[in-house]
């Protein structure tokens, strides 16, 4: 599967934070709803994701934040 976010510098940290991320059943929950059928990103998650990561930071803040979007 390609990678298809437009990647803008937060684009690629939040690809970075979803590789890192400790919770590994988190990072794949994300990623299933970033690419749910196809290599065609959900755009309008990954906007919200990116939004989040802004605000938070990484790590546990940004974790806590993604959860609660993809619930």
């Amino acid at each position: 599967m390609g990678v298809h976010i437009q990647t803008s510098e937060f684009g690629y940290y939040l690809i970075a934070e979803l590789v890192t991320m400790p919770d590994r059943a988190l990072a794949q929950k994300i990623e299933l709803a970033i690419w749910p059928d196809s290599s065609i990103p959900n755009q309008e998650l990954v906007d919200k994701l990116i939004v989040a990561l802004e605000k938070s930071g990484c790590g546990s803040e940004f974790a806590e934040e993604a959860r609660k979007l993809v619930a």
